[in-house]
């Protein structure tokens, strides 16, 4: 039998003590209390007192338990009518693209908030890590590890976007920059202390930015989130994602997702309800082993959807 220490003992003392107590008053009535009508008065007096906090406690779990089931099945009506509307659709697609405009930059969001004003379901990496995401290595991958090299292998050349922190507009790209290495002083004592090679995975990727007057990208990538009152009230949040020419102001494709929280918003265990909300998806989230896809890396859905419909030029 498994142990669960003193709180373990407390609980079963308390317990014996309980039905100690009711088979006690029941002897005493029943031993004392002469009056057959008495007796079973004070029977039934007794069972109330022990009995009736146990059995009005039961109603009200059970009470609070239908109400939430109730809420729940709404809840789920309610995503599955949502559904109905999510997919992705494609109009056309371009070859040999450079680089693109992103329209928007995504911040971190706030997985508790009911109603946070953020693209829940698209919600990917937020700020400098959302415009690495769209781009590959493009310059001194020898100064980079394979694995990042591999991850950011997908991107483009370049993207251009406005910079939130400053607002001016760059020309971003990523490359390893042997310049860095020389100077960080964290890799340099690394190197000293391990060996030549040590840290050249961390501190060689750099976010290269160039300002620039206007952008020249012929197609741009943009996001929404596009949940309603009602969608947040039944912890639903739904988002897009949209390739747009920007010469014709045509959306060329996009990609329009849901998901829902079965726990209905709850916090018990210490839960953040838009994560657990992620199992409950339309498209589902691609399974990336066991658990929440998000908590154990940032995912890369944004750029696997746009480079469908804008395919990047070969690889240097």
């Amino acid at each position: 039998m498994l142990e669960l220490g003193a709180g373990a003992d407390i609980l079963r003392a308390f317990v014996w003590l309980y039905w100690g107590g009711l088979l006690l008053a029941v002897v005493l009535v029943l031993r004392f209390v002469k009056n057959g009508y008495a007796k079973v008065i004070g029977l039934l007096v007794v069972l109330g007192l022990f009995l009736g906090p146990v059995l009005l406690r039961e109603w009200e779990v059970r009470r609070e338990r239908d109400a939430f089931l109730a809420r729940q099945k709404v809840g789920q009506a309610h995503f599955q009518e949502r559904c109905k509307t999510s997919g992705e659709k494609i109009n056309r697609t371009v070859d040999n693209v450079d680089g693109i405009l992103l329209m928007k930059i995504r911040s971190h969001v706030d997985v508790d908030s009911q109603f946070a004003p953020d693209d829940l379901y698209g919600f990917d990496n937020g700020g400098d890590d959302y415009i690495k995401s769209f781009l590959r290595v493009v310059a001194g991958k020898h100064l980079v590890s394979d694995i990042n090299v591999e991850r950011y292998r997908q991107g483009y050349r370049w993207v251009e976007a406005t910079d939130p922190k400053d607002g001016r507009l760059y020309r971003f790209s990523l490359v390893g920059d042997v310049e860095r290495l020389r100077s960080d002083e964290t890799w340099a004592q690394a190197k000293k202390n391990i060996g030549p090679d040590v840290g050249r995975e961390v501190y060689g990727l750099v976010l290269k930015r160039q300002p620039i007057d206007r952008p020249v990208a012929r197609y741009g990538v943009t996001w929404a989130d596009i949940s309603t009152r009602d969608d947040r009230t039944q912890w639903v949040a739904g988002g897009v994602i949209q390739v747009i020419d920007l010469q014709t102001q045509e959306v060329i494709a996009e990609r329009k997702g849901f998901m829902w929280d079965y726990g209905m918003g709850s916090r018990a265990g210490g839960r953040s309800p838009w994560l657990f909300a992620q199992r409950h998806a339309c498209p589902a989230f691609p399974e990336r082993g066991p658990g929440d896809p998000r908590r154990e890396r940032s995912r890369r859905e944004g750029i696997e959807f746009v480079t469908k419909v804008l395919e990047p030029t070969a690889k240097e």
